[in-house]
């Protein structure tokens, strides 16, 4: 079975389980914003981070006591767990806000899919950003398995597999910078796939209910940008 059918398998199934509570609730996102209100949010965040300006997150003892009772993140994050890319903190947000699923190169293996499924169908957060980031490992190990056949040991190879694709249509267009071009292709070919295909995601897209779009983050200028459809 390809990756891609594993990925398809897994979301039909998770929309079995999930089917009727996404059913039963309300569309309007808890967290009180549309998604491209989300996403200014965000990117409002994001420039104080670069600025070195952050304002005070919510980090408290009160906030993390009015949390007791459930969440209402406003943002489902699919990034790598690259410790350079923190999203919280990326963003300038504190608890509660972002709803983060982390995974060596961002791709949307099967746990992942379902903790996007969860913030979408349960959480009905209005928006899902795929974000990808400069110089990312996963990616450059993607990289040696296309040029060199690199066999990765473990569970590192089926890992980096779905990143393959991109790193193959990076080195046909050419260029200096096959690595971060391919980062930024299999963000935004992720964010196609989870629109399209993952129909409890899809399903929600076509209502209007949330958006899912890719972006690159700059680890050294600690910018964060929104990249095309």
């Amino acid at each position: 079975m390809s990756i891609l059918s594993r990925r398809g398998f897994f979301c039909a199934c998770g929309a079995i389980g999930v089917h009727s509570v996404a059913q039963a609730q309300a569309p309007a996102s808890p967290s009180g914003l549309t998604p491209d209100q989300a996403i200014q949010r965000l990117m409002q965040g994001n420039a104080r981070f670069r600025a070195d300006m952050p304002a005070q997150p919510d980090t408290n003892a009160a906030r993390r006591a009015s949390l007791l009772g459930g969440q209402q993140p406003f943002v489902a994050v699919l990034g790598c767990s690259d410790s350079r890319a923190p999203i919280e903190t990326v963003f300038n947000e504190g608890v509660g806000n972002v709803f983060p699923a982390r995974v060596a190169g961002n791709s949307a293996l099967p746990g992942m899919v379902g903790t996007l499924e969860y913030a979408v169908a349960v959480l009905k957060v209005p928006l899902i950003m795929v974000m990808g980031h400069e110089n990312c490992g996963a990616v450059s190990a993607a990289k040696a398995v296309v040029e060199n056949g690199t066999a990765l040991p473990g569970e590192l190879g089926p890992m980096v597999a779905p990143i393959v694709p991109a790193v193959v249509q990076s080195m046909k267009a050419g260029g200096n910078d096959v690595v971060n071009n391919a980062v930024r292709l299999h963000a935004q070919l992720t964010a196609r796939w989870l629109r399209s295909d993952c129909r409890i995601i899809a399903n929600a897209v076509g209502r209007g209910e949330v958006k899912v779009i890719a972006s690159y983050y700059d680890i050294d200028q600690g910018s964060v940008t929104i990249l095309p459809d």
